[in-house]
């Protein structure tokens, strides 16, 4: 099974998330150590912004062939390398119909503009909430997509089209395209949105993430601070250190395909040694594997709940 490590950030309904996820996950990925890239696919540019880096060069001349890539990637204080757009980057919509009309290949533009990266750990891309050609060269690309979303009625509508919409981009774009989950973002214990939050755990169409980002004044006083969540409030309760922990169990087994939302919601070792037994690991490796992710997971949940206690 190919590793994952370039994730995008998607879903169709803006105003979900996405660069907050975008931003914060590549963030608490690079805290731990992981060489990061942050690649701002949205014309709005919010991820640029809220890494507070020059827009010059930007995605955009990289995928025009005008800049190199290595160029156009800048370095932040907080680990993380960011490739930058602004609202230029939504010409390129033009560019890359012109090309399909004529019969000359696309898909591959954002692979070929990027293939002179260094190896990364991990490529987190923020997407544009609108679909089009953009959103095919990003498909193409990817390996595996998040998709943050709302515990509310249109959450669930957002999840259908999703399932529909993944169904045909791995049959006409990317067949091997994963899906890690869909992350519930400004999650409420009570209300309406508890309600809706355990409709979209319990539905068995798209893989979901058990740990939700709950509505919490930190990450939006972070983002007016130009600093991720890891670093503007470590004892914040909005969960995405621990996001970022269950991302990377994904690829500490990419040899046996065990989906992340499952791992995550784990309560026995015995189910990790059964989904890992029947992919052809030896028992003692598949036992070994178990007790490490149960630990591991088991103590970020025990420093998270202690550090919300603290506050």
């Amino acid at each position: 099974m190919k590793q994952i490590k370039k994730i995008a950030i998607t879903n169709e309904k803006g105003g979900v998330g996405k660069t907050m996820t975008a931003v914060n996950l590549s963030a608490c990925l690079a805290q731990r150590g992981y060489r990061v890239l942050l690649i701002d696919a949205d014309p709005q540019g919010y991820a640029t912004l809220n890494y507070d880096v020059d827009v010059s060069p930007s995605l955009l001349e990289v995928l025009r062939g005008q800049v190199a890539c290595t160029k156009a990637v800048q370095t932040t204080r907080f680990g993380v390398d960011v490739l930058p757009s602004d609202r230029t980057l939504s010409v390129i919509e033009e560019d890359l119909i012109r090309q399909k009309m004529n019969g000359a290949p696309y898909l591959n533009t954002l692979e070929k503009a990027l293939e002179d990266l260094p190896d990364y750990d991990f490529v987190i891309i923020d997407c544009p909430p609108q679909g089009g050609r953009l959103m095919d060269i990003v498909h193409y690309y990817a390996d595996a997509i998040i998709m943050p979303m709302f515990a509310e009625d249109y959450g669930i509508h957002a999840l259908t089209l999703k399932a529909e919409a993944i169904a045909d981009i791995r049959r006409t774009i990317n067949p091997n395209l994963k899906i890690l989950g869909g992350l519930i973002t400004m999650d409420e214990r009570r209300g309406l949105r508890s309600v809706f939050r355990e409709v979209l755990l319990g539905q068995d169409l798209l893989p979901m993430f058990n740990t939700t980002i709950r509505r919490n004044v930190a990450l939006i006083r972070a983002v007016n601070a130009r600093e991720p969540i890891c670093v503007f409030d470590k004892r914040s309760n909005g969960n995405l250190p621990l996001v970022g922990t269950t991302v990377t169990y994904y690829i500490s087994v990419p040899n046996y395909g065990i989906a992340l939302p499952e791992i995550e919601s784990l309560n026995e070792s015995a189910w990790i040694v059964d989904k890992l037994l029947v992919r052809n690991m030896p028992r003692a490796d598949a036992v070994t594997i178990a007790q490490v992710l149960r630990d591991v997971l088991k103590n970020e949940v025990k420093q998270n709940d202690n550090e919300i206690q603290s506050l």
